[in-house]
């Protein structure tokens, strides 16, 4: 596993943003097919939640693919949380390059305040698996129901987790109000040993003949500390069953 930590420091400019970094090579690394469980924290209010979409959907346009993104409880209220929803929805209709997709998360309507900020981004175990291809044509809605079927069918392949709120203000504000602290932990096997300290300014071969341009990255290669690690406790037979276990944890929390 690599451990990659990202400082954003108070007036530094949002071009300098570790987090926006770490989600524009994500996005680029997996080509958008990782789909996204959100953990906002503190969202957007009014008009701000149009603001925190549309950049958000700038930072992962690379690759011209569709990227699903479920939303778990925020901090202020159900509405808000229905706001990003419905916001997403008619952003999709009146932009023909918006390329975010919301799928359905059945929340308990009990106003759960959860502050916890975090992006999980997994992968399907079989692309042609029918709850997938439900959640994408909103069929179907991922709720505490079908939670153990949706956990056997994914791999977590990465997690950002810290301090920032997933707002217009904490993420794209022009001048850093403030410092934050954000890890992303991703997983060995996605080959992201070959982008460290690569001398060349393309990197070949991520797995299907694609090719990730480290001069495009540099806010990431530039900015973040990147370590790895072998340590995962002992009860886990591997770094799969760990990250996906984190995710369990989480959704348990959210749909239960």
């Amino acid at each position: 596993m690599y451990l990659i930590y990202g400082q954003k420091n108070k007036g530094e400019k949002s071009k300098q943003f570790p987090l926006n970094a770490q989600i524009k090579f994500l996005s680029d690394l997996f080509d958008n097919k990782c789909w996204i469980f959100s953990m906002p924290g503190y969202l957007s209010k009014g008009d701000n939640v149009e603001n925190y979409l549309t950049k958000f959907n700038e930072l992962i346009k690379c690759s011209g693919n569709t990227q699903y993104i479920g939303f778990g409880n925020g901090y202020h209220s159900i509405q808000s949380r229905r706001d990003y929803i419905e916001k997403i929805d008619e952003l999709c209709t009146k932009q023909s390059k918006f390329y975010l997709k919301n799928y359905k998360v059945n929340l308990p309507d009990n106003n759960r305040h959860n502050h916890s900020k975090a992006l999980f981004y997994f992968s399907w175990k079989d692309n042609n698996n029918m709850f997938k291809k439900e959640l994408e044509s909103c069929e179907q809605s991922l709720s505490s129901s079908n939670l153990c079927e949706f956990l056997k069918s994914i791999y977590v392949r990465a997690i950002i987790v810290g301090s920032s709120n997933q707002s217009f203000r904490t993420y794209f504000s022009e001048i850093a109000d403030k410092g934050e602290t954000d890890f992303l932990v991703i997983k060995s096997e996605n080959m992201f040993n070959k982008h460290i300290n690569v001398p060349e300014d393309i990197v070949k071969d991520i797995g299907d003949g694609r090719e990730i341009k480290v001069e495009k990255h540099s806010a990431f290669f530039e900015n973040s500390l990147i370590a790895k690690t072998l340590f995962i406790p002992k009860k886990y037979k591997s770094e799969q069953e760990y990250l996906n276990d984190i995710f369990s944890k989480c959704l348990n929390e959210e749909l239960l």
